[in-house]
Formats: C-alpha cells, structure tokens, sequence
C-alpha cells in the first residue's frame, strides 16, 4: 500500500470514528443506514464506512448525492487495499460512469468500466445533448443504487435516479470487465470529484428495502421513480417486455419542456425504469404519441435487424407531436435496440397543412384492416389519416370531436366487434368504423356518422369513462402476439392525476365532453410527493357490454393474484344498520370484491379510517354509485378541486334495483372503483395518512346481505423484510405566528418500531405527535430543529431524521384584512414583517375573512421571484366563482378574469415590484395598474358581494401591504354635523373640489384626513344651498368622487361674548329666517346675506340678551353678552357701487381661478394615465 493510500485511509478511519461517536450508524453488515455526511475535494476522493461485504454476500447500497458545486459524485463498493469500484454520475459531463480507482505511484488511476449519458443515447444529435448538457449541469440531487449478486462470478446492476444503466439484458460481470479488475468484496463508501456534495439517505441491506418507500407513493401502481410524468404514450409488446413510454420533465415534479420517459415490464404489474427515450431539442418539444409493432418491415426502416432467428417482434415503430414552433407536427421513429432508443425519422404529418395547427397532436397508431394502417389526432377535432407503409399518410376525414389524447380500438360485441374512439380518457364512443376507397367512416351506436361533414358536435353521444375526474389520456397497449397472456385482448392505462382544466382548443371550439369536469389541482399534489408527481392507474382490460340495446364500455382490472393475498372473506352475511363486520380489518394496499343485496337507503365501505379521516364509497339512492373524499386528508396541502363527493347519479343504466358490485383498488395515495359490472369507474388520488388503514362495511336505512373478499396486495417495488427505514413527509417546515401558526408532518415506518419527537428549542417549536406524525405549532421566531428517532424493541437507534423549522414573526399591520390559516385554498402564505408572502407551483390562493361588496382593494406585491400575482375579490368559499385582478410578469401583462371568462388584458411591460388596486361598484369594476387605469368593466351576472384575497402563481410573492377600502353607497347625507366620506385609498389628498359650484376649490381648514376617512366640516356644508352637491378629491392614486345630499337642518348656534357692543354676525348655512326676538321683543335691525345672520348692535342692551331666531315654525335660541358700558361700535359700512364693482371683479377672479384648478385637474389625470 501507498504513502498516499495509508495516509487517506487514517483520515478516513478518523472521519468514521467521528461520526461512530457523534452521530449513529448500523455496523451490521446485511442491513442498515449511515448518518448523513458531506465530501469535498479537488479531484477525486474516496470516503469508506466501516461496512464490509465478502464476494460471496448479495446486497444493495444506495445514496442520494446534493451537489453545493461541482463535477461529479458517486458510491463506492468493493474498497480494499488495492482499489474500489465507483457508481458515479458527472453531471458537467452529462455521463454516468462505472469506474475502478486503483493506485499506483502518480496517485489514484480510474479505469471507466461502463458509461453512458445520463440523458442521452447515441441516436441523440449534438443539438439535443447540447440543450440537456446544460439542464443536467445544473441538476443539484441524485440518487445511486448498486445491486451485487454475490458468489463465483458476482455481478452488478448500476441505477442512477433508479434508471438501469449500461446494460440492459442483465448484469454486468464484474470479473468480466475491460482491465481485468476483479471483485474480492470489501467496505462501501462514497465519491466525489472537483465537488462538494451532501451524502444522505444512505442504506445497504441484502435487498433494496428503501424502494419505493416514500409517503403516498402506490405500491403496485407504477409511478416514474423521479420527476413529472403525464400521459403515457407508446404502450405496446415486443414478445417480451410491455413498454410503456410517458411525458416527463426528469429535472423537476410540475410540467415543463417534454421528454420521452420509458419503463418496461413482463408482466404489467412489476416495471424497470429505463433511460429516456426522446430527448427535445431547442423550440421542439416531444409530446404524447404512440407505438406499433413492425412485424413483416413494412416500413423498411428494420432492414439492418433481419436475418432468420430474428421474428420483427421488437420492430418499434412510433410516432409523436413535435411541439414547439407555429404548428404541432407530427413525427415518426424508429428503435433498431428493443425501443431503449429511437431514430428520428422524418415529419409525416405538418401541422402547417390543416387549420388551426396549432392544436393539432397527440397521434394514435392502430390497424384498420390488413395491409391498412390508421392515425387518429387530436388537440383539436379529430382527424383521421391512413397508409399502407406506415411511412406515407394522408387526410382520410375529420369528425367534429373535439379533444385531446385520442384512442382508437375495436372490440368484441354479440358475436360482432365494434370500435371505441376513446376521448382524452374521460369520455368514449361506441360505433362501427370501415374503409373504403382511402376514407375512414365512422357510425356511432345510434346512427350518427362523424365522419360526415354535417355532423356537429351537438350530434355525437359520449359516455364517461371516470366519474371521479382522477384520470386522463388513456392509452390502450399494441398487443399482437402469442407470447402475452393479453393476445387478442385490449389493456389500456392512463395518466393518475387529475383531469387537467385545460382551456378550450384555439380555434374557439369547445370539447366535445362540454364544460370540462376538472380534477386535483396537479401543481398542488407536487408538494406531497417528495421527489415523483404523478403516476398511472392500475391496468385495466377493456370489453362491451350490452345494456339494452346500447354498449357501455367495461374496465376490468387485470388480476394481481401472483401478489395478493386473500385476507378476510365473507358471504351470505346480513348487515345490521350499526354494524361492521370490517371490525377486524385493516390495509391501504387492497383488492375489495364485493356484492351486496339491500333496499336500505345507503350503504357502501369506509376506507382509509384513521384518527379524524376516511373515504366513503357506496350507493344511495339519490346519488346512485359514489366516492366521497370529503373527509381524507389532503396531506396537509391545500389542493382545489381535492374535497369532494363524486357520483354516477340515477339514470337508465344505474338503477336503485336491489342488487349492486364493486370491485375496489386500495393503494397507497389512490383509490379505483368500479361497479355495475365495471360500467362505472372511479378514480381518485388520496392523501390518508399512512396509519389511517382501518375498514368499515356499513348500511342507513334497513339491513343488507353481503359477499365480499378482501386481498392484501404486495409491492411490486421491494420485498418484505425485517429492516425498517422511517420516512417523513418534509425534510422542512415553515410557519408564522399569524397565519400558518401550525402544521402536520406526516412519518411512517417501512419496518417495526417506535418514533420519538424532540424540539431543540421548544420556545419556538411545539411538537404533538399525533397517529400519522406530529402537528407542529408555532410558539415564538426563530429557527430550530426537530430530531425524529426510530427506535428498535431494546431501545436502539435503527434510524433518524432531523427536520429544520424556522418561524417568522407575523405583522398585522400589513393589512387591514383578517387573513388567517383557514383561509388558504392553496399555497403556502405566511405574514412576515416584510409583508405576506404566498408560494406555490401553480395557483396559490389565500382568502381573507372579511365579505364585501363596493370596495376598494389594493396591494403593493413584490413579483421578482414569481410568474403572475392577483388580487381576488367577489370569491365564493369554494372558489367556485372568484373575479382575479392579475399582474403577469412573465408575460408582462395585466389580466381580469373570473372563473367563466376573461375581461381585461393590456400589455403594461416587466416590473419586480407593481401596486394592483380594484374599484368595485355594483356589477362594475374598475383595475388600476401603477396608478394608471389598465381598464374597466361591467359583468351583469356578478355576484353582489364576495370574499377577498390573494394569488400566486408559479414562484414567491410578497404582498408588501394589502389594503381594504369599504365603499359608501349612494350619496352622503348632511343634516347638521361633520360629514365622513370614505376614499379608495389612504393616499393623501392634495386637493378638493365642489364640483356643483363650478369645480371651486375647497379650502384646506373645511377638511381633514384620517387614512382612507376625509372629514368634512359642518362649517362648509351649512354655507351650501339645499341639494345635491359632487366633490372631487384628487390624491396621488387617482380621484375620488363623492355626493353630499344638503338638506335644510336648523344651524347649531353657541352663546356669544361681546367684548364691545357691535353687531352680531351668525352663520346659518342656508337655512331661511323669519324672524328675529330679541329679549322677548321682535326686531327688525337684522339681515342675512351668503348663509350669514347680522343682529344691528341696536337692538342689544348691556348683559345677557336672550336671542331667539325664527326658521318658520322652527325656532334657535342662543345667548349675546354685551358689556354693560355701552361703547358703539363703527357702524356698519353700507355696500356702495365700489364694493358691487369689488364683488363683481372678485367674482370674475373666482371664475378664472376654478378654471384654472380645473385645468390642472385634467392634465394631471391625463398624465397618470399616460404613464
């Protein structure tokens, strides 16, 4: 052994004895975890655990690697004194390699085994392994995986991101490799090269018994390991494997650029991630298609692969939507390795060539007759192409279907066959298609053709393949051979998510489905699953079933009996109301049969049951068939569209008759049903917690008599074993002391044990377990930790979790609303001293608790780190109905819209910061943007009021102040005393004006302001006539416009003191005198002129004079103090021709100021809006 050697070995020996004392780590070597650890170096480093296995032992050893910088990591197995064998993955390079360090004198030498492209292939252009060059440089998380199969000639299977690498008919021989490297055992490690990486999730054990462990993630439903997926595409058999090819985005869990991800299975129920499939180049992105067999090379693409052993059964052929420039275009390739790669082969359909390309996609291959191959595209109406060398196509007719993800597929029915258009996977068509002279006629079930030109949507009939709006773009599998137990049979799978609301095809058609049901917001659910979204439905096959006279599709779920397990059954059972004959039962991965016999009112099954939650599903007879998701858990995320109760209703082919089936799917984060005969299906995706597993069989309204089964289904992903591995929901929490005061971290353990929760700090964290975890709330700011402890039956330490918490000091003085937990519909919203700050991948929504109906609504949103942010008013709880006042950033455009239509869209260019304020008065509404009106107007079925709130779309907003203006309605009325007229916002007033009196200005001592509230005097409004009268208060935000109605009110007067004796001068607005008593006695020395009463000195004596003034048959009575000297005072000058000549120039002096205040008023409105 080297210098170097020794000397990296007692650095590493003393980095393992550190963590031995500081931390904890399983030392046996079948199975255990190791503490997290990060690695830093300049070249490459070699880090071991005092971890070894022999060449005979079989085990699995996986990590997950988080890049701060650099090149590459990996995992280390085989480490001895002579070298170690590296799993790594460079992603500078875009590689995955297989690599045998050894030393030698210069240092350590690494030998590359194996490599490929992480994303790639060797059919891929340079411009696509440019474009993902970049994107995988950038990839920050990675998770490594090595089987070894022990023995004589130990073998290896390399996974990175749980996608088998390098060789793809087996294992790699790891005494067979380039070199003549032999593996003798040895201890596991990790690797890193010019990077800084943290190592976590780190396990061996004799079998991967981490898989496919994560919170929510199905167990016999294939899901993609990592990333997005959506529709699945290019299902079909090679005579060996089912390939089943999906949308993806491999670099984050929401939609994005599209590739092509694949799997494959023997059997449809246990599936093996392969390598990508399609990669996307710049402006072209690869969109759902589909596959076929090849067989006899029709297409002369096969050529190089024939020869006499060799059968055409892995001739793939497949086509698909290039997305991305003015038109979609439809693509073809070809496989020459199985279908683990493709060659691009040519556009055969160009979207350039029919109306409205742009919507114009997703192609299904099928056969029509022998010799004759058809496509059917969606995205807009559906068209039809056919070819006789799957080369060639052309136009054969159009229906006016409109949809996306087409299926075409044909049936046995009565001794006949019939054929299915499917429609997006949520709708289908039963109908008779032929050929004849290159056209494609298709005739419904009840006579309609939609291939006649005629024919309008109105006409076409559809059924609906999902009640519960949880699956989309069904794909049925190209299945023609002997080999598959399926021959003959039609099996189809579909996207497991939530029906998508997608607008309406460009073209201003709308789907042939109506007014699209929408499902689980997608974007939402990515917050639950830690490092996947999305999924599949289990398989099902598909057949028709006559119900008088009309064919109803049927999906039965393929059988799982080689992984279930029958665990309770039951038959001839009568059901009392108040019983459960589930009592004892317990699983979330299970197959419940059942047949029930009853004219109770409701019944059905309660799954899911946990501490507070369950998912009902049954019949009644209002509803008919039902799913209610109204009490499951939605996993601590507030998802729109997730609470609710689903049913098929009573119609001719769902009947109260006595006698009812279901056939349930129970797997973990999904639920399927289906009854009447498999007529009927459910899908829906759930968030129960993981202990939430109990049964419930019960019966309202009379007695039943049932037969049920219940099997317990097995993973498809590990086997059952003694280790257990502990799993929380977030490896962090956010909260505030305000809004999002508390929280729910949901833990399971794949295993046996008990969890221990403690806070570092409890004054700032309170921690609750609870049955699925623990509830976190929020006790002061600051940040803290949580350790969470899986502990064996003696008290070991068999695993542990730390989970960071930080908690903001919330501020109420950001806004004048109540926004509060309850609030939220979607997003995480947290109040902070900066503002409040909503974040969500998709529409976030925060409503306050306050309803109104003429407001003024206004915020100042800082929109550097998201998309799009809104304010919402006039909203329903639901959401159901809400009106949006949008500023898009990425767009650089502000937008109105309510959940039916869209009202404004103005350009208005790229801002980090915006102010977004909404005037609303009755049914109109006026949206300011900057200070500057973006635009107006009038919606006659709004809702005559409404919550208010917020948005966020894609990314972080911080609402900076959110600020509520309650609008007054109709005019103010004076009678007497100060009025208070409320503005639209709590910007100062600079000016006002009385409109009525020719836009004079108002003097600044008549009025005050209190933030939105500008008060009045009494002073000013009793020198006004009786009447309406129109003021304008003009304020950096804009103008706001008032109506005081004056009406006559007898004047307040107080008690005067004269220190001479003179005339006493009384304001009395506008109120008429008719009389004046002075100290009993009626006067005549008094005058009123411009609202002012002047009592002659005269008619005073020295002391208290009692006044009383006479409004007709109202009287005011005040007292003058005059000093008992009696000193007159100068008289009263008497107004002359000079003084006429004075008011009449004041006058005219007064009439060319308001015009010039008017003037200024409308530059200065015209120039905001300007702006």
């Amino acid at each position: 052994m080297t210098k170097k050697l020794k000397s990296t070995y007692l650095i590493l020996a003393a980095a393992v004895l550190f963590f031995s004392v500081c931390m904890f780590a399983l030392r046996e070597a079948h199975a255990g975890t190791q503490a997290d650890v990060t690695l830093s170096a300049q070249g490459d480093e070699i880090s071991s655990f005092d971890v070894s296995f022999t060449a005979e032992d079989s085990f699995v050893y996986t990590a997950r690697a988080r890049f701060s910088d650099g090149q590459a990591a990996g995992v280390a197995f085989g480490i001895d004194g002579d070298g170690a064998f590296v799993l790594n993955v460079d992603r500078k390079d875009n590689r995955t390699k297989l690599i045998y360090f050894s030393e030698t004198e210069e240092g350590l030498s690494a030998q590359v085994l194996a490599e490929d492209y992480y994303i790639g292939n060797a059919n891929s252009t340079d411009e696509e392994l440019a474009r993902v060059q970049s994107r995988v440089a950038e990839k920050g998380e990675f998770y490594l995986k090595v089987a070894i199969t022990g023995g004589a000639e130990p073998s290896v299977k390399c996974y990175v991101d749980d996608i088998l690498r390098f060789c793809f008919d087996g294992a790699l021989s790891l005494n067979s490799l380039a070199g003549g490297v032999v593996y003798d055992g040895g201890a596991i490690g990790l690797n890193v090269y010019n990077a800084t990486a943290e190592f976590g999730e780190i396990y061996y054990g004799e079998g991967d018994f981490t898989h496919y462990t994560e919170l929510y993630r199905n167990q016999y439903h294939y899901s993609q390991f990592s990333g997005w997926n959506n529709d699945p595409n290019g299902l079909v058999f090679d005579g060996e494997y089912y390939h089943l090819y999906f949308q993806t985005q491999p670099f984050q869990k929401t939609w994005g650029d599209m590739y092509w991800g694949h799997a494959r299975s023997r059997d449809l129920l246990h599936w093996e991630n392969l390598p990508i499939a399609l990669l996307p180049t710049d402006g072209s992105f690869m969109w759902s298609g589909s596959a076929i067999i090849d067989k006899d090379n029709v297409s002369g693409l096969f050529d190089s692969l024939e020869s006499p052993e060799y059968d055409g059964s892995a001739n793939i052929l497949i086509y698909y939507t290039a997305d991305g420039g003015p038109d979609q275009d439809q693509w073809m390739a070809y496989s020459l390795d199985g279908g683990i790669s493709f060659i691009k082969h040519k556009c055969i359909i160009d979207g350039a060539t029919v109306e409205n390309g742009i919507t114009f996609r997703d192609p299904k291959v099928f056969e029509v007759e022998e010799g004759v191959w058809g496509i059917i595209v969606g995205g807009g109406r559906f068209r039809f192409y056919v070819s006789t060398d799957l080369v060639n196509w052309t136009l054969s007719s159009q229906t006016p279907v409109y949809a996306e993800c087409p299926d075409v597929y044909k049936l046995p029915a009565d001794g006949g066959e019939k054929w299915v258009i499917n429609v997006s996977g949520i709708a289908y068509i039963v109908g008779d298609l032929s050929y004849e002279n290159g056209k494609i006629k298709f005739v419904d079930q009840f006579g309609v053709e939609l291939t006649d030109p005629a024919t309008e949507a109105a006409d076409v009939k559809v059924f609906d393949l999902d009640n519960a709006n949880g699956s989309y773009a069904t794909q049925t599998f190209y299945i023609d051979s002997e080999n598959s137990a399926y021959n003959g049979r039609v099996v189809g799978v579909s996207w497991f998510a939530g029906q998508p609301g997608y607008q309406p095809p460009m073209d201003g058609h709308e789907w042939v489905f109506g007014e699209q049901a929408v499902g689980p917001d997608t974007g939402a659910q990515a917050n639950n699953r830690s490092i996947w979204n999305c999924g599949f439905t289990f398989p099902v096959e598909y057949s028709l079933k006559n119900v008088g006279g009309t064919y109803l599709l049927r999906q039965t779920p393929i059988s799982a009996d080689s992984i279930s397990e029958e665990i309770f059954r039951a038959e001839g059972t009568t059901v009392k109301e108040g019983e459960n004959i589930l009592a004892g039962v317990s699983g979330n991965t299970l197959r419940i049969t059942a047949e029930v016999k009853t004219e109770a009112d409701k019944f059905g099954f309660r799954v899911f049951i946990g501490e507070d939650e369950y998912t009902e599903v049954g019949f009644d007879k209002e509803n008919g068939y039902y799913l209610d998701r109204r009490h499951t858990s939605s996993g601590n995320t507030v998802i729109a569209n997730y609470s609710g109760l689903y049913a098929t209703g009573i119609h001719d082919f769902v009947r109260a008759d006595g006698v009812y089936d279901f056939t349930i799917l129970l797997d973990r984060g999904s639920l399927e049903m289906f009854c009447e005969d498999f007529t009927q299906a459910f899908y829906a995706n759930t968030y129960a917690g993981y202990y939430s597993d109990g049964l419930e069989f019960f019966v309202e309204g009379g007695t039943a008599e049932v037969n049920v089964a219940i099997e317990e289904t097995a993973s498809v992903y590990r086997e059952e074993s003694g280790e257990a591995k502990l799993t929380l929901s977030a490896e962090s929490a956010e909260l505030d002391t305000l809004i999002t005061d508390e929280t729910e971290i949901s833990a399971y353990v794949s295993g046996e044990g008990t969890l221990q929760w403690s806070a570092a700090d409890e004054g700032i964290v309170a921690v609750e377990p609870t049955e699925n975890g623990a509830k976190l709330t929020a006790v002061g700011s600051g940040q803290t930790e949580i350790t969470v402890t899986l502990l064996g039956a003696d008290g070991e330490a068999l695993d542990r979790k730390t989970l960071e918490v930080s908690v903001l000091q919330g501020d109420a003085s950001t806004s004048n609303l109540t926004f509060k937990k309850e609030g939220i519909t979607a997003g995480g919203w947290h109040s902070q001293a900066e503002g409040i700050s909503g974040e969500m991948t998709g529409d976030g929504f925060i409503l306050a608790e306050e309803t109104a109906g003429d407001f003024t609504l206004e915020t100042t949103v800082s929109v550097a780190g998201a998309e799009a942010a809104a304010l919402i008013f006039r909203a329903d709880e639901n959401m159901d109905f809400y009106y949006a006042a949008n500023y898009d950033r990425k767009q650089g455009i502000v937008k109105v819209w309510s959940a039916e239509r869209s009202f404004i869209e103005k350009s208005v260019g790229v801002y980090d910061e915006v102010t977004l304020r909404v005037k609303a008065e009755g049914n109109t509404f006026t949206y300011y943007f900057n200070g500057s009106l973006a635009g107006s107007f009038t919606d006659e079925n709004a809702p005559e009021s409404g919550l208010l709130g917020l948005n966020v779309f894609n990314g972080r907003a911080l609402f900076r102040s959110v600020k509520y203006f309650a609008a007054h309605s109709g005019d103010y009325e004076f009678g007497g005393g100060d009025v208070t007229l409320y503005l639209s916002s709590d910007s100062y007033v600079e000016e006002l004006f009385d409109f009525t009196l020719g836009n004079t200005l108002v003097s600044r001592e008549f009025y005050r302001q209190n933030g939105n509230e500008l008060v009045l005097s009494a002073a000013y409004l009793n020198t006004l006539r009786e009447g309406r009268h129109a003021f304008v208060a003009v304020s950096e935000s804009g103008t706001d416009e008032f109506v005081i109605n004056v009406k006559s009110s007898l004047p307040a007067v107080g008690d005067v003191t004269l220190d001479i004796l003179s005339d006493v001068h009384v304001n009395i607005g506008s109120s008429e005198v008719t009389g004046v008593e002075v100290n009993g006695a009626a006067v005549s020395g008094y005058e009123v002129q411009n609202g002012v009463l002047t009592i002659g000195a005269e008619t005073l004596v020295g002391g208290v004079n009692a006044v009383t003034v006479i409004f007709g048959e109202d009287r005011v009575t005040f007292s003058v103090i005059a000093p008992e000297t009696h000193e007159e005072a100068p008289p009263t000058k008497k107004a002359g021709w000079g003084d006429v000549l004075f008011y009449v120039v004041g006058g005219i002096e007064a009439a060319l100021i308001a015009a010039v205040l008017a003037f200024v008023v409308v530059k200065r409105t015209r120039a905001k809006k300007e702006k």
